[in-house]
Parts: C-alpha cells; structure tokens; sequence
C-alpha cells in the first residue's frame, strides 16, 4: 500500500504515501493540508510521521477528532485514539494503512497554547479534541451534535489538571475556542 486514495468516503494513506502524496490529493479537508503545510516535508512516509506524530502535536489532535483508523499487516485495525492512549508500549504490528471519513468537515482553533479540533458529520455527529500541554490530546466531545462543545471542552480540561499556574489561562483558551466555535 504506497499510495493515497479514496475508497467510498474514506481516505486511505498507504504505508509508503508521502505527506506530498497526502497533500497533493484535493479532497483532503482544507484544515487537515493546512495542519499538514506545516509540518516539515522531509519526513519518511505520511502514514509514519502521523503515526508517530507526538501526542501533543496539532496534527495528533486533529486525527483524533476525525476517529482515524490504522490498519496493521496482520489484517487488525485500531482507532488511533487507542494508539495515542497505549503509545507507551509501541505501536503493536507493522501499519499498512491509517483511514478517517470524508464526509466529516474538519475544523481547527488556536489560543495560547489550546489548540481545539472538531469534526462534523453530515448526520449530526460531532467530535472535539484538545490538546497543546499533555503527552497525547484528550476527546473532549463525541456526540449526535456541538451542543455542549463548552462544557465538555472544560471538564476535559479540568479533568486533564494538574494544578499547574497555567491552567486557569488554559480555561481561558478552551472558553475563548467554544465560543469561535459557536459564531462559525
């Protein structure tokens, strides 16, 4: 599997897929090539560097919320937010492929240090990541609908807290990035 293609409404980076490859396929969601834009380009393969992607990374947060896939040479799949959750004990097989929906619009925020990732699906299904200061981004919200992107933006965080001086800025961000959200 070396290459990027599209099978029904997902989006399938093979193991050998370049982030060019990636990059130069236009219906890529125009948040995820702007994610990818600014990533260095000398990187191994797409399916790799995502992969291995640190869990803090912008792009972790945004995979996370489309609920990518990996597919393994042995035929198993995981969703990748098992990966980051179980990262500490490698990744368990050769990937061959990593899948997420194009049917879901990707959309992403920033503020000091937050960075917020939602997808949404045509029937209503909403997923929120958070993440800029863990080793991994956090699901905050995986719904029917954005209805309660705040609050469940802030109890991930406060769940997330570790009574560092930075986290009431944190809270700051998170309510700043729902109420963009909200005016989109």
């Amino acid at each position: 599997m070396s290459a990027v293609s599209i099978k029904g409404n997902m989006l399938q980076v093979g193991a050998e897929a370049s982030l060019s490859d990636l990059l130069a396929l236009p219906e890529l969601p125009a948040a995820l090539q702007a994610l990818l834009q600014q990533e260095p380009a000398a990187q191994p393969t797409a399916l790799a560097y995502i992969a291995s992607a640190p869990g803090s990374a912008r792009l972790a947060a945004a995979m996370l919320a489309l609920d990518a896939e990996l597919e393994y040479a042995d035929g198993r799949t995981q969703s990748y937010g098992n990966l980051l959750a179980l990262r500490a004990s490698g990744i368990p097989g050769s990937l061959t492929a990593l899948r997420f929906s194009l049917l879901a619009t990707l959309q992403y925020y920033e503020a000091d240090g937050v960075w917020l990732a939602l997808a949404r699906w045509p029937s209503g299904r909403t997923r929120v990541a958070l993440g800029g200061w863990s080793a991994a981004p956090l699901l905050a919200l995986d719904g029917r609908d954005p209805s309660g992107i705040l609050e469940a933006a802030e109890n991930t965080l406060m769940l997330a807290s570790n009574g560092a001086p930075e986290d009431e800025a944190r809270m700051q961000a998170v309510r700043q990035l729902a109420e963009q959200i909200t005016l989109a």
